[in-house]
């Protein structure tokens, strides 16, 4: 009896053992590929999951997203108008991943598995896609950064190959676009290795081009800077001078009688057309872009406007001359003669760093 007992015993505690065995709980953030005899056969989801103790096995993937950022250097697409080769860049980009929950589309999915699948009547892959990453080895853990970088160099190389520097600096949305496009691509390395489109995503986070071009890049954004400021400059500098002309024109009368006098007898839009000509060419002048200065002094009016004209240029005359006195002539014949637009010295940069063909 005492043997029978103990023997029961033991047969009681292996059922216990076998039952919690056959208890798998996946959290929240959990999915599973069950293995049975070491070969992947179905998808388990979060939740209580029964399975046959020692003989099945849960393969743990998680749902969270993974971001992998990777720095590629690669070639941009020699361009045709100038006879340069491509551009040596170095594009920092940021893959997101995830593991796929729900099985793909047939739009989805490489072009043989879809005419095999649209045969059969079929609008859904049969086989989950997380088995089919488990049947194709895919890393999980440590081995998903590098497996993944793997395939986003070759990406990124053949896209930004496909597009000129220009477009590559202008065109940042579009050529993400491009990057998305051959990431998911049905035909692509990681849609046949089991992944999901609407699991990947890809955005470029910054663009390095050689050094040399990035001074000469720097270069032309200050100058492009000043160019869309220089409206702004040449209407403050108006508003200031019709001031000092209407002064002049009328000596006797506070600045602000003489600027109704004045607009009374010349009208505001001619006064201030004339005014914000003059100073648009003295800017010009500054800037090295000489341009030829005329203005009508004919109908009525001509001689009262040739005395706006004469005391503006009187104006203008008096700082220069402040301003030439406190200059250095041979100093400015220096810099002047040192002096390169941005467009000479990106063509020089391009030369010295790739050169022609």
């Amino acid at each position: 009896m005492i043997l029978l007992g103990i023997f029961i015993v033991i047969i009681i505690a292996c059922l216990v053992l076998l039952f919690a065995k056959s208890i798998k709980i996946l959290k929240g953030d959990e999915m599973a590929v069950l293995e049975r005899f070491g070969k992947p056969v179905s998808y388990r989801d979060s939740g209580l999951n029964f399975i046959l103790p020692f003989i099945d096995e849960l393969i743990v993937y998680p749902k969270r997203r993974f971001a992998f950022t990777y720095e590629v250097e690669c070639f941009t697409k020699e361009t045709e108008e100038k006879e340069y080769k491509g551009i040596p860049v170095k594009v920092t980009v940021t893959a997101y991943v995830n593991f796929p929950r729900e099985p793909r589309t047939l739009e989805e999915l490489p072009e043989e598995k879809r005419e095999e699948l649209e045969k059969k009547g079929k609008d859904k892959e049969e086989t989950h896609p997380l088995i089919i990453i488990r049947r194709n080895a895919i890393p999980k853990d440590e081995g998903l950064r590098e497996y993944i970088g793997s395939v986003i160099e070759g990406i990124v190389r053949t896209t930004i190959g496909e597009i000129s520097y220009s477009r590559l600096l202008t065109e940042k949305k579009e050529v993400e676009k491009a990057l998305k496009k051959h990431l998911v691509d049905p035909q692509g390395e990681l849609i046949r290795s089991g992944f999901s489109p609407k699991g990947l995503s890809i955005v470029i986070v910054e663009i390095k081009l050689p050094t040399e071009l990035e001074k000469v890049l720097a270069l032309f954004e200050v100058e492009k800077k000043e160019a869309e400021a220089a409206p702004y400059e040449t209407l403050q500098r108006v508003i200031e001078t019709v001031g000092a002309v209407a002064s002049s024109l009328f000596p006797d009368l506070p600045v602000e009688k003489a600027l109704q006098k004045f607009q009374q007898k010349y009208g505001e839009e001619k006064a201030l057309e004339i005014t914000r000509d003059l100073i648009s060419r003295e800017m010009a002048i500054k800037r090295g872009m000489f341009r030829h200065i005329h203005i009508s002094t004919e109908g009525g009016n001509g001689k009262d406007f040739a005395k706006i004209v004469g005391a503006l240029a009187g104006i203008a005359g008096a700082i220069a001359s402040v301003k030439e006195e406190k200059k250095e002539p041979e100093k400015i014949s220096k810099k002047e003669e040192e002096e390169k637009s941005w467009e000479e010295e990106w063509e020089e940069a391009e030369s010295e760093v790739f050169g022609k063909k």
